[in-house]
């Protein structure tokens, strides 16, 4: 894709970019910068999808714990947590049938909802679980939590970025 749009603008067609076909005729447009910012931009795609392929078989270990393999899980992520019992644990579950059953309920139960019920559903899944199979209730919740926990963080930077940036915007009254 991003050889697509490097091609569109080194050989000037802008084809993928009206507002550039647009103000070329008026302007002199540096392509070689732009093609060289879409260069950079391909290469943090590259870097921070990357991470998706690293950490994609964790995140499968949420909707099919039965048919995972405990290898495929990257513990040193979780060194906060107590694992040590993790894989007999999965081995287990995955002996059982209820749960199992469970499992590929929620799978199909996934398939046939709405975006917004899915976390709602894994979650509610997992909290069923027994006490026995605690450490794998653990790893899911850690994994489930780590987007909201982010989204949290962010928001709160913002508001203390808006909160700094009127408290040095507003005229102070010097009173004698």
């Amino acid at each position: 894709m991003f050889d697509t749009f490097s091609d569109d603008v080194a050989t000037s067609t802008f084809r993928y970019f009206s507002h550039l076909r647009e103000l070329s005729p008026q302007h002199s447009i540096s392509t070689a910068e732009i093609c060289k910012y879409i260069s950079e931009l391909e290469s943090e795609f590259t870097t921070r999808f990357g991470e998706f392929q690293k950490y994609g078989p964790m995140f499968s270990f949420l909707i099919k714990p039965d048919s995972f393999d405990g290898h495929e899980l990257d513990l040193s992520l979780l060194d906060c947590l107590d694992t040590q019992d993790m894989i007999m644990q999965l081995i287990e579950l995955k002996s059982l049938t209820l749960w199992v059953t469970k499992f590929a309920e929620l799978r199909k139960q996934l398939e046939t909802t709405a975006g917004r019920d899915h976390s709602t559903c894994i979650f509610t899944c997992w909290i069923c679980l027994p006490e026995k199979f605690s450490c794998l209730r653990k790893i899911a919740l850690a994994l489930l939590t780590v987007f909201g926990s982010t989204f949290l963080c962010e928001q709160i930077f913002s508001h203390m970025k808006s909160v700094l940036s009127r408290q040095l915007t507003t005229p102070k009254l010097v009173c004698n």
